[in-house]
């Protein structure tokens, strides 16, 4: 049987946020409400369109439906006479976060905002109220799609969503808090409805993101163990608490664990790359940092990756009655909302913070974001810039006119931050690296140590110039890292391989002396690498660089991120024995490749979910005679030996062959499970060449060349999903 009518008057007393008004004042606003009439199957409002009304049901039913990420439109509540649906519109503005149908015959009354805006100033708290009656609701939308994900939800969604949210707990997490640290106990998983949190393995140095849609804790849902790892919020973060024993009655829930731990415990990495990353806060360093500039450069990178807005206290402000919401207020929470579901609507939010702006705007960009950008103008003195706070990134604007930037290092140490970027003015170099880097879609570059062998990087560099593949760091071992530093330094092959054909002049490369602390005493490798670099710092390349030397007394590698680029090849390319040892705060750096000839896991956790590219010029040599020469040698008896017709000679390596190999030893099957880490492995085809055969280098660079431009190519057409019509078949890494 259907209800009868309900007069306005009488609907807006019925409804929490408007029950409290006196008669007149519920009249006045029943006067000011149109009457919509729909037949079954009509649609009042669709999921995205423009939100600018609230609507009470005088009669009939409606159903709400969202669509999830797989484009499945799903019915999250049936709404009946008395009901009041898209009360955020008179808060926010923003789009429908759903699509509401008649379910047969329906009339509407409809209070448009600009009509509630007037209401609200008369009558303190309003907004409040509105915003306590319509939180389930909201709730209720922003759960459904990660709901379905997880659960599947079946024919009756509405009941199953209704089910689950009572059956598990909704849970606001500040920016900053902790969810729970290793020795918790572990008795449910968490879903991420909004939001992003930092995860932290127990005994491991890096963490990684979580974002919406994703889960924590999943594995103690399995093994009802302790927890092993620190989980924190990056910002302001809904979660859902699912209860063990409501996982335990949805099987594909289960599977879904059993594959994330089976895939987390073989050490596949990610099929796609991204980190999720939505809402970034720009922040002024100092009074008078150019925010809106820096967002200006960004736009059109963020653009192409779909909708992007930009969001400033005065836009926020205008939609929230004139200021902002109160801190922990009922108001505070539906801001909260609002943002999410404009985060929803679009690739990327950015929240502007000029100088301007109060400090309630500026914590709540902070608390917001998943990203804090500080930027500074890098022409400004460094004391004048705030002291950051983890984990903030710097971006230093340059002038249009920089060649080169300069004095990061005082930036460094002035904010604190660990992590920074460099973009000019003009033509804006490094805006699109910066949004590659904060999406997680960089592309990083690696390259192995192998002496001369090294070379062939340079064809592999030759190779990617060709196939305009955007590289956005590098790095390197021994050799390598003379590649790298020389590729951010100059981002020029020809460049490059000026230096290092420089570098394998042996006259300058072997200034013997006397054997005591090394066979040479190194002035000609450092000179050379001080003549190429000069006093430029790591710190201030446009390209990211960061090389591996090896603590010779305390047995750990050396990420070298900062400080002079000559000072950091140098002491990745110490070979034991054959250069002296380089001093660095009275530790004693060798070549790095005795601990890590083939960097790939530094570089992955420089990149996260982006693409590694590894250029590998450590190859196995092809069978050789072997030798025969007894427990002991003498020197003048091998000496002697080339006085000796070659075939009766006996075989003996030389001092600085053994030492060349012994170098890579150690860290060879490293090496072997770096490559794991890598997208791309090039193995570069130089086994016939010799480690100390510097004299071949056009030949090695020609041979890493054709080899990287057929690999590379089929790579790059695999990517785009079209063959490569010069590199006809399958592909081939080696």
């Amino acid at each position: 049987m259907a209800l009868e009518p309900r007069s306005h008057p009488d609907l807006l007393a019925t409804v929490p946020a408007f029950a409290d008004l006196d008669g007149a004042t519920l009249r006045s606003v029943a006067a000011a409400l149109d009457e919509l009439t729909l037949a079954d199957g009509d649609v009042l409002m669709r999921q995205g369109d423009e939100a600018d009304a609230l609507y009470f049901v005088t009669t009939g039913e409606l159903d709400v439906s969202v669509v999830n990420g797989g484009g499945r439109s799903l019915v999250v509540e049936r709404l009946g006479t008395g009901s009041v649906i898209g009360e955020m519109a008179l808060l926010a503005g923003n789009r429908r976060s759903a699509t509401v149908t008649a379910r047969g015959p329906v009339t509407v009354a409809r209070f448009t905002r600009a009509g509630f805006d007037a209401l609200a100033l008369e009558r303190p708290g309003l907004r409040e109220r509105v915003v306590s009656a319509i939180t389930p609701r909201l709730e209720r939308v922003q759960l459904a799609s990660v709901l379905e994900s997880w659960f599947g939800l079946g024919s009756d969604a509405t009941a199953a969503i209704q089910g689950l949210q009572a059956a598990t707990k909704w849970l606001t997490l500040p920016a900053g808090a902790t969810l729970y640290r290793p020795g918790d106990e572990a008795d449910g998983m968490y879903l991420v409805v909004s939001g992003r949190l930092q995860v932290r393995p127990s005994g491991e140095a890096h963490a990684y993101p979580v974002g919406r849609g994703e889960s924590v804790g999943d594995l103690g849902v399995l093994g009802g163990a302790a927890r092993t790892e620190t989980v924190t919020a990056i910002r302001d973060s809904h979660l859902l608490r699912v209860p063990t024993h409501v996982v335990e009655r949805h099987p594909q829930v289960m599977a879904r664990i059993a594959r994330g731990a089976v895939e987390r415990l073989s050490g596949a990495g990610p099929t796609t790359h991204g980190n999720g990353l939505r809402t970034v806060a720009l922040l002024p360093a100092h009074d008078g940092a150019d925010v809106q500039a820096l967002a200006d450069l960004m736009r059109p990178h963020l653009e192409a990756l779909g909708p992007s807005l930009r969001i400033d206290e005065p836009f926020v402000a205008g939609a929230f009655g004139g200021s902002l919401p109160a801190p922990g207020s009922a108001l505070d929470a539906s801001l909260t909302h609002w943002l999410n579901e404009l985060e929803a609507e679009n690739s990327s939010l950015v929240l502007l913070a000029p100088s301007t702006s109060s400090q309630a705007w500026v914590e709540r960009c902070r608390r917001q974001a998943d990203a804090v950008l500080l930027v500074a103008d890098s022409g400004q003195p460094a004391a004048a810039a705030v002291s950051a706070r983890p984990p903030d990134q710097l971006v230093l604007v340059h002038a249009a006119e920089t060649a080169l930037p300069g004095g990061t290092a005082a930036w460094l140490e002035r904010t604190g931050v660990e992590e920074w970027h460099h973009v000019r003015l003009g033509d804006g170099r490094g805006v699109a690296r910066l949004v590659r880097r904060l999406t997680g879609t960089a592309v990083g570059l690696v390259f192995s140590g192998g002496g001369a062998r090294g070379y062939a990087h340079i064809g592999l560099l030759r190779a990617i110039d060709e196939l305009g593949i955007e590289i956005d760091m590098v790095a390197g071992t021994s050799m390598g890292a003379l590649i790298a530093a020389g590729h951010a330094f100059a981002d020029d092959w020809h460049v490059v391989e000026r230096s290092a054909v420089a570098f394998g002049d042996k006259k300058r490369l072997l200034d013997k002396t006397l054997p005591l602390v090394a066979l040479t005493k190194s002035q000609g490798v450092t000179n050379t690498y001080r003549s190429i670099f000069g006093d430029t710092r790591i710190e201030d390349l446009w390209t990211p660089f960061v090389c591996v030397s090896a603590n010779l007394f305390e047995a750990v590698p050396v990420e070298h991120t900062t400080g002079p680029i000559w000072e950091a090849v140098r002491a990745s390319s110490a070979i034991p024995g054959i250069f002296t040892p380089f001093v660095r705060e009275g530790a004693l750096l060798v070549d790095g490749a005795v601990m890590n000839a083939f960097p790939v896991d530094v570089m992955r956790d420089m990149v996260g979910t982006g693409t590694v590219i590894a250029s590998s010029g450590m190859a196995k040599s092809p069978p050789r005679e072997p030798f025969d020469f007894g427990p002991s040698v003498s020197g003048w008896r091998a000496l002697a030996q080339y006085l000796v017709p070659k075939k009766r000679r006996t075989l003996y390596p030389t001092m600085i062959k053994t030492l060349m190999e012994a170098t890579s030893v150690g860290s060879k099957h490293q090496s072997i499970t770096a490559r794991t880490l890598a997208d791309l492995v090039v193995e570069l085809p130089v086994q016939g060449f010799g480690k100390l055969e510097f004299h071949r280098h056009e030949e090695l660079i020609e041979v890493g060349y054709r080899h990287a431009l057929a690999v590379l190519g089929q790579w790059v057409e695999a990517e785009r999903g079209a063959p490569d019509p010069r590199s006809p078949g399958p592909m081939t890494l080696a």
